[in-house]
């Protein structure tokens, strides 16, 4: 017999020891009836070597559903012949096997992970319970073995004591009660003293008077200061500084003060820093610049609500999830908040307070005008005076605060101030040179890296009433033009520059970014990548690989954060090793899965299965046999089309390869209609995934269901050049089919898409990125000067990518929508076309030509295009409006317009219009069945191509026709006047 089972339950015997107690050996023998029963043969089981029996004890314990309390007192009151706390229950996690059967091992396994996380909720439970935090409460007032014994029970519930304790002290409890209260706050944990910070303001003199002697009598008293939870500091400010605060609470509060800081307020060389007010906006300014003392979080890099701060709602301490950007917004609107309640006029801290609150609220918004998203910060913003708006949008300027400078921008545009567009003042001058005149404000604006500030300066200076002083007419004209170029069409997604010199490799990424939801156009070179940044403001993203050339990635980078557009873009660097294209036969397959599901495939159209729906079963409206039909005849169908497919780009139809394709069309049915009408589908399901496995897997998985093993099936190797081609061919076609999809269900088939990565029941491998840490940290180096340069590994998955895109963009100024971009070029060409009329002057509007011309293309822009391009002396512009004046495809309005503005335009710049055109206009004008383009189409033709002989046949055809007039009788009666003459 091996000497193994028994060295290991000797190990477990010793961790599971018998305590002394009355009980005899035999009594465990017994047959068990009770929770403490139960657990007290599991240990003895586990003791004797005996781990199926002792499954077989937890087992019964689950099957008894015990409450909390029950459960609670396993672990504070373990029944004789058992140790207490969680240690032992925890101990159970070391048995290495329970049963020798796979299946009933891991069931066994689950149950231990059950009973762990029912005792862990029930002590936690217990210990939160404020009715026992009350009675151990008022226990402290009891004998000092009592008042002991109640401490110690306190300090187990943790930050659980403080609501209970601050309730306590609201209800004005007995003298003896609150003296031990008190006493007790400075023998609790650090955990429970942000609860305490947080009740200080809001409670009575006489208790804010205690609460500060007993936070001082802590003895990590002057430690408290280094977390913003903990900082009791700010609150001795506000107490010091309200004029409702008791005499002895201020000097308390002073003392305080002085003792956690080991600084003299009074001796501060910043006068406003010796007031309450200037000290409290002091602190909400470190909280808005990011050099506060609020702890960093694991949790921060991912957005989680890792940092739990306590609040008084007005009736009850209350801890409350936050994230890293919420907690700031949460002290910082606090801190200056109550700077303001000391002095409302305190201009600091309205600052402060705008600052704060419009950046945040940028970060929730996702972007949009403020007046939409938030009209009670607007309003603040709007009616602020002129000397508030200057200070916060030169900070928020120098602090690179985006949303603060946009939103200021636009609210001085709004108020058409004046004063933001002239110079502030002379400065200084400079050795040796005469005084140059500070920029104006909005100068600023024009100037900063961000295209949406960039615009907003631009349309706040056009609306300045008065001659422009600023000097910068052309840089706004260039503005409006590349603001008008990327007017996006419709049904546009944001746009991804993709700079790769391999054609396969950028496919295979042009393939993910798609599915995530960008449009994607790629570049060759550095070069063709920055004039393509310089033709059009339509780029929300620019991804390189590392192998970009002409220049190279290091020499580019510095000229992408230096271009006027490019500096302000999120950028990322794929680390591709040397020739490797990140793409995946297996996700190729299963977006083509996807995609079939929907088709109306030959002979075998769709149907809605119900594929994502809970009550799937219940919606079916055809009889047994017909679902078993249609089910089978569908999958049937799928494979086939995906098999075609597959042949197509160039695979051999491989054993596996079909064993992947059944699997994928499988996924894309429920399971609960399979299970109801179509069990022989589920079957082939199974047998396809233990093929799919790999070996190892298979022998370790054993016999669980077909669910659990779904996310382990052979993931893809590194494919290589010539299967690389194959799969780039298979996602064109997969595109092509997935573009002919009917509208009406595409929601479903994202749905069903997105249903095949849940986490929680995925149904293909993930796939890991491949990573090379010497290339990644070569990368690293580069990009580290530049801001929002973001380094990927080189196969990447939709959602690593959007990971990823979530570190480089600023989640305060998020990329730009095709909403927005479309409504700015509306107001970019309405400019434009003010400057061509000569209702603004002093603009070379024709500079952005190409730009108006572009916009002819939109039904929306193109009206206020042809007004612009009749004042344009430019052959180009000639031609483009007789193109549309000729556009059967176009709005007959629009086309009006358009021949009305090539009539202009030529009898001012003289004939551009090439003979093709002039025959095209003879033969619109001839077809025209509209009276007014008929004749604005022939006015064209007059002034292009008169002849007398054509005069003449026309005259010659001229039949004179009679003209009936309708008899609408005579005109109504005034009723008034009837009344009147009666």
């Amino acid at each position: 017999m091996s000497r193994r089972p028994l060295i290991l339950a000797a190990v477990l015997a010793a961790s599971f020891p018998i305590l002394t107690s009355a009980q005899t050996e035999s009594d465990f023998y017994a047959t068990p009836k009770t929770v403490p029963e139960f657990w007290r043969a599991t240990q003895f089981e586990i003791r004797t070597g005996n781990y199926e029996r002792a499954a077989e004890r937890i087992k019964g314990l689950l099957d008894l559903n015990p409450d909390s309390k029950t459960l609670f007192d396993l672990v504070d009151k373990p029944p004789p012949g058992t140790q207490g706390g969680m240690a032992q229950f925890l101990r159970l996690r070391n048995v290495p096997r329970w049963n020798a059967n796979a299946k009933a091992d891991q069931e066994a396994k689950q149950r231990v992970e059950e009973l762990i996380s029912k005792l862990s909720k029930a002590v936690e439970a217990e210990l939160s319970n404020p009715e026992r935090i009350r009675r151990y409460a008022n226990a402290l007032a009891g004998p000092a073995e009592e008042s002991s014994f109640a401490l110690s029970e306190l300090r187990r519930s943790g930050k659980a004591v403080p609501p209970v304790l601050a309730a306590m002290l609201k209800e004005q409890p007995g003298d003896d009660v609150r003296a031990a209260i008190l006493r007790t706050i400075p023998l609790l944990a650090i955990d429970t003293v942000p609860g305490f910070v947080a009740f200080l303001p809001y409670a009575d003199t006489a208790s804010q008077s205690d609460l500060i002697d007993a936070l001082r009598a802590r003895n990590d008293f002057r430690s408290l200061i280094l977390s913003a939870d903990t900082d009791p500091v700010p609150t001795f400010w506000y107490l010091l500084g309200k004029p409702a605060t008791s005499e002895l609470v201020k000097k308390k509060a002073r003392d305080a003060i002085a003792a956690a800081t080991l600084k003299d307020p009074t001796l501060e060389r910043d006068p406003d820093l010796r007031t309450p007010q200037g000290q409290l906006t002091n602190y909400a300014q470190q909280l808005h610049e990011g050099t506060a003392n609020l702890a960093k979080m694991a949790g921060d890099a991912k957005n989680e609500a890792v940092h739990n701060v306590w609040i008084w709602d007005g009736k009850a301490l209350k801890e409350v999830a936050m994230t890293r950007a919420q907690a700031i917004e949460h002290y910082g609107l606090k801190y200056a908040r109550w700077a303001l309640d000391l002095q409302p006029d305190y201009a600091p801290a309205q600052r402060v307070f705008l600052g704060i609150a419009i950046d945040h609220h940028a970060i929730r918004a996702g972007g949009g005008k403020l007046i939409r998203t938030a009209p009670d910060l607007h309003a603040a913003l709007a009616t602020a005076p002129f000397d508030l708006l200057s200070d916060l949008l030169e900070d928020a300027i120098r602090a690179k605060k985006s949303a603060v400078v946009l939103a200021v921008v636009r609210v001085l545009g709004e108020r058409t101030e004046s004063k933001a567009a002239r110079p502030p003042g002379k400065a200084s001058p400079k050795a040796g040179a005469e005084k140059e005149l500070r920029p104006a404000l909005l100068v600023k604006a024009l100037d900063y890296p961000d295209p949406r500030v960039q615009f907003a300066a631009a349309d706040a200076l056009l609306r300045v009433p008065g001659p422009a002083t600023h000097g910068r007419n052309a840089q706004i004209v260039k503005i409006l033009a590349a603001t008008l170029a990327g007017n996006p069409d419709e049904g546009a997604k944001q746009k991804v520059l993709l700079g790769d010199p391999d054609t396969i490799r950028s496919e295979a990424v042009a393939s993910v970014l798609h599915r995530v939801g960008f449009d994607v156009e790629p570049v060759r070179t550095g070069r063709d990548l920055m004039r393509r940044l310089r033709d059009k403001a339509d780029v929300d993203l620019v991804l390189l690989d590392r192998h970009i050339a002409d220049p190279m990635l290091p020499d580019l980078l510095p000229q992408l954060r230096a271009d006027r557009r490019g500096k302000a873009l999120p950028a990322m660097v794929v680390a591709s090793p040397d020739g490797l294209a990140p793409v995946n036969l297996l996700t190729a397959l299963a977006r083509l899965a996807a995609v079939a599901a929907f088709e109306d495939l030959p002979a075998n159209p769709y149907v809605d299965f119900a594929p994502n729906a809970a009550d799937a079963v219940d919606r079916v409206l055809f009889s047994p046999e017909e679902m078993r039909r249609r089910l089978i005849g569908r999958h049937e169908a799928q494979v086939r089309r995906m098999q075609e497919a597959a042949e197509r780009a160039g695979f051999t139809l491989t054993e596996e390869l079909k064993d992947r394709i059944a699997y994928l069309s499988l996924q894309t049915f429920s399971p609960e209609i399979l299970k109801s009408y179509a069990p022989q589908l589920l079957d082939e399901e199974r047998i396809a995934i233990r093929r799919l496995l790999p070996p190892l897997v298979a022998q370790e998985m054993g016999d669980l269901p077909s669910a659990a093993l779904k996310s382990r099936i052979r993931a893809d190797e590194l494919p290589s050049l010539e299967e690389t081609e194959r799969i780039i061919k298979l996602m064109k076609l997969t595109a092509g089919y997935e573009s002919n999809l009917p509208a009406e269900r595409l929601t479903a088939f994202e749905k069903l898409w997105d249903s095949l990565w849940n986490p929680e029941s995925p149904k293909l491998p993930q796939m890991a990125p491949v990573r090379d840490p010497t290339i990644e940290g070569r990368l690293a180096r580069i990009v580290a000067p530049y801001r929002g340069v973001q380094v990927i590994p080189a196969i990447f998955t939709d959602v690593d990518f959007k990971d990823a895109l979530v570190q480089a963009t600023d989640p305060k100024s998020p990329l730009m929508t095709p909403a927005e971009r479309k409504e700015n070029a509306k107001v970019a060409m309405v400019w434009l076309r003010k400057m061509a009329t000569g209702e603004i002057s002093g603009y070379r509007f024709a500079d952005a030509e190409p730009a108006i011309r572009q916009a002819l293309r939109s039904d929306d822009l193109a009206p206020l295009a042809l007004d612009a391009l009749v004042h344009i002396p430019s052959r180009d512009a000639q031609l483009e409006i007789a193109n549309l004046a000729v556009a059967p495809e176009r709005p007959v309005s629009l086309r009006t317009q358009a021949a009305s503005a090539l009539v202009e335009h030529i009898q001012t710049y003289g004939k551009f219009v090439t003979v093709p055109q002039a025959e095209a206009i003879v033969a619109s004008a001839a077809a025209a069945d509209d009276p007014d383009l008929k004749s604005k189409l022939l006015a064209a033709q007059g002034v292009l191509k008169t002849d007398a002989k054509g005069t003449g046949d026309r005259l010659k055809q001229y039949v004179p026709k009679s003209v009936e007039l309708k008899d609408e009788g005579p005109p109504p009666k005034d009723k008034e006047s009837e009344e009147k003459k009666q």
